[in-house]
């Protein structure tokens, strides 16, 4: 009796340990996800990495041009080419044996390869085309791209740049050598261009083609506008270094310079910034060809500029909350002490990207001037034309990475929310954010249900990447096809992430969902699963994941079944859909039993009148006329 009763304890311990494991604030086990009451639950992977991350050797690039400083990734499908695929990805640092130029654009295909002549260092512009189009205001003011450069020399022609340069053209406007209007520096081997060189746009007009090199570029972003006339074709790149966005048209290779048209170059909207510095990081475009920037010290939001690069206004602003003290003494500050505390009043974005007509967004959580966590649900957005957040938060957790985290550097492992740094959008809706702080990945559908949560952090052994499910300094995420490509700065490397069989089903499913697809069909003799028959695989699959009962329940809802609807949506733990599904069955209830309901209550009606006319004849019962009693 005693070894039973020792048995029983020995398990419920057990068990207790185990539950604490589970639902530690703190998730370090592979494979888990959220259930209906917010609590952590295991689950299987929805991502894993069969193969090692792709180093500069495995792109194709040489050990002299490696991905020293990767900053960017954007994949790229072309309507115009059965959706040819193009992988741009963006090198901070260019290395070479005559040159230290700061940036490097590679193009690969979509098996990671680098393309013939797939390697840009600069661009060009041509001052009298942009100055006669009107594209670009060349003045003065804008030669920031010209000035304060120097050229080292060799002999009498610049033979190659020492810094952030962005010129090389000699007396005849040849592209590899350079001009000058006087020998030298002796000293340092250098000279300023903005005193000794191109000095004024009289001094630039006079080639056709000047080449612009990129200095510390972070972003990248292709697209093809087809919802307006003249149709372009343009890329996006934040150069951070030269404190402007250039924008490249993709329809003027030039074969002897083996680069691109910049068209058009963004720069500081002096009106609206004054003396701050334009420094854009993350660079979008929408539909209709306006320019979305992300500026690493501006806090009002999201910069929208034209398509001429006019800026128009901010759109998506985090807003910080002030304690009320500081709301009181706040009012008798002045103008210059309130800009001086812009930085706690709003926080500025982390990524962005455009798709399917939206702009989706990432931030950290929002804290207090004290320092005190005020809001982690809106580190994602999912901002429309108009500037407004329509992000769907229906799932049982918020978007917003981790769910549940120790508060406190406590020693009991990283603490605080998720710090999401990149977003990645598919074509039916799903997005997935990676988290910098733990190196997962968090992926949802459209409505904001959690789908799964991939990868683990760590440092693993970086230099020879044998810990391949290892994300360390995550910097940018994109779809190709339904895996996920995710930019590891740190381990100077692309890692891919290819969706588990259970997450095959359930994006499927996912898709049918989108598309509005929720059963299956014949076409053309041919069964087409809809989202019912993958939410069915799933639940084989894994008959504890909980949102698959929720696809089921609106497959018999749309059968009108909805007593088997509600036992699904029970099974599901979703109110919205359990409540819709409620009163639906209670309005067919009453529909399908209307009528005999109200014959009943008829002939009841019926039967009691002349029941009480019977009773009043058999008792002798005449009415008050007819008795005479009452009158006076």
């Amino acid at each position: 009796m005693q070894k039973k009763r020792l048995f029983k304890i020995c398990a419920f311990i057990l068990a207790l340990l185990v539950f604490v494991g589970i639902t530690s604030l703190d998730v370090d086990a592979i494979g888990y996800t959220y259930d209906h009451k917010g609590k952590v639950i295991y689950s299987t992977d929805g991502f894993t990495v069969n193969q090692t991350p792709y180093i500069y050797s495995n792109l194709g690039l040489d050990e002299i041009a490696d991905l020293s400083n990767p900053k960017d990734l954007f994949v790229y499908r072309d309507p115009r080419d059965n959706n040819k695929t193009t992988v741009y990805l963006l090198n901070g640092v260019y290395k070479s044996s005559e040159a230290a130029r700061s940036s490097t654009l590679y193009a690969l295909d979509e098996n990671l390869r680098i393309l013939p002549d797939g390697e840009f260092n600069y661009f060009y512009f041509n001052p009298q085309r942009l100055d006669e189009d009107g594209n670009y205001a060349f003045t003065d003011e804008n030669l920031v791209a010209i000035k304060n450069c120097k050229f080292t020399y060799e002999g009498s022609t610049i033979k190659s740049v020492d810094t952030a340069t962005l010129i090389e053209l000699d007396d005849n406007g040849n592209y590899e050598s350079g001009k000058v209007k006087s020998t030298p520096d002796d000293t340092d081997n250098t000279m300023a261009a903005n005193i000794n060189g191109f000095g004024s746009v009289e001094d630039v007009r006079q080639y056709e083609k000047v080449k612009l090199y990129m200095n510390n570029a972070t972003s990248v972003y292709r697209l093809y506008k087809t919802n307006s006339t003249p149709y372009t074709d343009y890329l996006y790149i934040a150069d951070l270094g030269n404190n402007q966005v250039l924008v490249v048209d993709m329809d003027s290779y030039d074969p002897t310079l083996k680069t691109y048209e910049v068209v058009r170059v963004v720069t500081s909207p002096l009106e609206e910034l004054g003396t701050t510095t334009f420094k854009p990081k993350k660079v979008t475009a929408d539909a209709a060809g306006r320019i979305y920037v992300i500026c690493d010290n501006i806090y009002d939001g999201i910069m929208e500029f034209s398509v001429d690069g006019t800026f128009d206004r901010y759109i998506g602003t985090n807003y910080v909350t002030l304690s009320a003290w500081k709301i009181f003494w706040r009012n008798f500050k002045t103008e210059s002490q309130l800009a001086q505390e812009k930085t706690i009043i709003n926080t500025s974005f982390t990524s962005m990207t455009y798709k399917n007509n939206m702009i989706y967004t990432t931030s950290y959580a929002l804290y207090n001037d004290a320092g005190v966590l005020t809001n982690d649900n809106v580190m994602i957005k999912k901002i429309n034309p108009s500037g407004t957040d329509v992000l769907r938060r229906n799932g049982y957790t918020k978007p917003k990475g981790d769910n549940t985290y120790f508060k406190s550097n406590d020693g009991n492992g990283t603490y605080g929310p998720s710090k999401l740094d990149a977003i990645a959008v598919n074509d039916y809706g799903a997005y997935t954010v990676v988290d910098s702080a733990r190196g997962r990945l968090f992926t949802y559908d459209n409505e904001g249900n959690l789908l799964y949560i991939s990868g683990t952090g760590g440092s693993g052994d970086v230099s020879t990447n044998t810990q391949i499910d290892k994300i360390t300094s995550p910097v940018a995420i994109e779809y190709l096809g339904e895996n996920v490509l995710v930019l590891d700065s740190r381990r100077q490397a692309i890692i891919i992430f290819e969706p588990t069989e259970i997450a095959k089903v359930i994006n499927q499913a996912v898709k049918c969902e989108y598309e509005g697809r929720s059963d299956g069909e014949y076409i053309e003799g041919v069964y087409v699963p809809g989202a019912y028959d993958y939410w069915k695989q799933v639940i084989l699959l894994n008959a504890n994941y909980e949102y698959a009962y929720v696809g089921i329940g609106k497959h018999y809802m749309n059968l009108k079944e909805y007593k088997t609807a509600l036992e699904n949506f029970k099974l599901g733990y979703d109110r919205l859909y359990y409540g819709k599904a409620y009163k639906q069955y209670r309005d067919s209830i009453i529909k399908k039993n209307f009528a005999w309901v109200a014959i009943v209550l008829f002939v009841i009606i019926v039967a009691a009148v002349v029941g009480k006319a019977i009773y009043k004849k058999k008792k002798g019962i005449k009415d008050e006329e007819m008795t005479g009693i009452g009158d006076e």
